[in-house]
């Protein structure tokens, strides 16, 4: 495997070694984290859209926890500063944040095609 990246926005040892360091059982965890992360990205659009914000903080909190269980550390605090910032009335940063979420979401992703491209044949 090349190798992979351990910083914040992917920590892949902390990750390996909370799942047992198990290869092929990392990359299924991180593919369907991928899927419900997308998910919720896309959640927390459409109620942001129609500002329905107890909506986006719950979200953001489930997108906060899987965050870091598959140690995605950066894009786990991001979702933490939208959950924050709705609970503490604070609304004028959402869209700011938002925006932070889907551009971490994205170094996620290019962090985790190392993983997923050098899948074992």
């Amino acid at each position: 495997m090349g190798q992979p990246p351990n910083n914040d926005v992917f920590d892949w040892n902390d990750f390996f070694y909370r799942m047992g360091k198990k290869e092929d059982f990392c990359r299924k965890i991180l593919i369907v984290f991928l899927e419900q992360a997308t998910q919720k990205l896309e959640e927390i659009s459409k109620h942001l859209d129609s500002r329905n914000f107890e909506k986006v903080q719950f979200i953001a909190h489930s997108l906060k926890g899987i965050s870091y269980n598959v140690s995605a550390n950066a894009l786990g605090k991001t979702a933490e500063k939208i959950e924050q910032s709705i609970k503490n009335r604070q609304i004028e940063n959402l869209d700011h944040f938002f925006h932070m979420l889907h551009e971490e979401y994205g170094k996620f992703n290019d962090a985790v095609s190392i993983i997923l491209k050098n899948e074992k044949k």
